[in-house]
């Protein structure tokens, strides 16, 4: 007959398989449910080049390392450039994380708090939202949480396997976003305090790969890519932070659930100040790591701080609060305020996915509105100007409109909603109402969550010219575009 222990085990096991499989079915499920946005599609773009034009793009247009960029060259040569095709990467690297949760939480205090930080964790909307995207977070996400890992098992048995596995991880989550460094950088002090000259030859390994990387850095630094982040004060965007981690950018009922889920986070970390030693020790190296994460870019840059760069402080601060979750007396009620907030993080996901008035812009959905062009081709209005990018994904032939004009049978005008389909605001419209030249006349209007889309059409050919098409609405500058069939 199986002892007691050996049965505890097997439901141990079955309990972590079932997480990641839940991980894996919710990142994995809805991979096409959105169209590509605009930063998904520069990088369908780069991705799209051969390998030495994207590293010269990535130095001069990018603003985060190469090792994402090159994976994902990589990876769209064996699985393509569909949604579901590069958005795998980033799934498969979210559904990872996952299981670094795991092995981090059972490392620093049990089995049970690695179970619920991997439930967590696979049930988070801001999580499942970036193992969704074909960008550079999810790298940052797995890489910082097996450092997070390496540091856990160097700082209690620093032998050379745990030391070199930390220096590799740190150095692969230094390449893939700059904002590693402010996990990683607590790390070595902390290992080089306790360790000395033990962790001496990993600190020096990872410290000639941060050098290696930071003429990049300035100089992508200097691009300024990250000047819309600057369009909220800092103080806001710190505020928002704690909201974003647990519920991610929106949802249903967001306000009610937003509170819910951080009083239910406040009682995770206060239960952590109540356990053992042993475990109040472990979720105070965590909570000190996340807090370092998070508070030391603010004076060396905080123009570039935002929820998506500082997501390598998710897992120490959820460990700090599975920590109370797990080691609570009674078990019970521990099992019962990590189950709320997990069933929040999945009510949110599933609401978020299932619901097309929620997420990335539609530019997919434009496209599908406008159909092919008519024999004539047509005239392209975009809004904002960059959509271009995004929408030449979904409507290929986009082409720059001679100064001089074209002769064309249609115009048609796409709008974007820049806040996102979720938004209170209506998307740009043509303003002032257009008034096309004889014989071309309004078609069709397409007013749907996140875009809107006018199409104005002719019987024959009609010359037309930049200065005679529409705007669309006062502060969102539009482009044009000539599409032939």
């Amino acid at each position: 007959m199986p002892s007691s222990s050996f049965r505890a085990r097997h439901t141990a096991l079955g309990a972590a398989l079932g997480i990641f499989a839940l991980a894996a079915a919710l990142r994995f499920a809805f991979l096409d449910t959105q169209s590509f946005w605009l930063d998904e599609a520069v990088a369908v773009r780069l991705v799209e080049l051969d390998l030495g034009d994207l590293l010269r793009r990535v130095y001069d247009d990018e603003s985060t390392p190469p090792l994402f960029y090159v994976v994902g060259w990589a990876w769209a040569k064996l699985f393509g450039i569909g949604e579901v095709g590069l958005r795998s990467l980033s799934a498969i690297a979210g559904t990872g994380f996952v299981v670094v949760a795991y092995l981090t939480g059972r490392r620093l205090v049990s089995g049970r708090t690695g179970l619920i930080a991997a439930g967590l964790a696979a049930v988070n909307p801001l999580l499942i939202y970036y193992s969704q995207e074909t960008r550079a977070y999810s790298l940052l996400m797995l890489f910082g949480g097996l450092s997070l890992l390496g540091f856990v098992c160097a700082r209690e048995r620093p032998g050379g396997r745990a030391l070199a596995g930390w220096a590799l991880a740190s150095a692969l989550a230094l390449a893939s976003h700059y904002y590693a460094f402010f996990l990683v950088a607590p790390e070595a002090v902390w290992l080089a305090a306790i360790h000395r000259r033990r962790a001496a030859p990993a600190i020096a390994a990872v410290s000639v790969v941060g050098l290696a990387l930071l003429p990049l850095a300035l100089h992508q630094r200097g691009l300024d890519h990250a000047y819309f982040l600057r369009e909220t004060s800092l103080v806001g965007r710190v505020a928002r932070l704690p909201k974003q981690f647990l519920v991610g950018f929106e949802g249903p009922a967001e306000t009610l659930l937003a509170v819910a889920a951080g009083l239910l986070a406040l009682a995770g970390v206060a239960l952590a100040l109540r356990v053992g030693k042993r475990a109040r020790r472990a979720a105070l190296v965590v909570g000190v790591l996340a807090l370092g994460a998070v508070a030391l870019p603010l004076p060396i840059d905080p123009g570039t701080f935002g929820t998506r760069n500082a997501l390598a402080a998710w897992l120490p601060a959820a460990l700090v609060v599975a920590t109370g979750f797990a080691c609570a007396r009674p078990r019970r009620l521990g099992l019962a305020l990590a189950l709320a907030l997990g069933a929040i993080g999945l009510a949110t996901t599933l609401a978020v996915n299932l619901d097309r008035a929620r997420g990335r812009d539609d530019w997919r959905g434009a496209a599908e509105s406008l159909g092919s062009p008519p024999p004539g081709g047509r005239i392209v209005v975009v809004g904002p100007s960059q959509g271009r990018i995004p929408l030449g994904l979904y409507l290929p032939g986009l082409g720059s409109l001679p100064v001089t004009g074209a002769e064309v049978s249609e115009v048609a005008t796409v709008g974007i909603d820049p806040d996102g389909p979720g938004s209170a605001d209506p998307p740009p419209r043509p303003e002032p109402p257009f008034s096309p030249p004889a014989p071309m006349r309004l078609v069709r209007r397409d007013y749907a969550s996140g875009y809107s889309v006018a199409v104005f059409r002719s019987p024959r050919p009609v010359r037309l010219t930049a200065n005679l098409l529409p705007s669309l609405a006062p502060g969102e500058p539009a482009a044009r575009f000539l599409q032939r069939p």
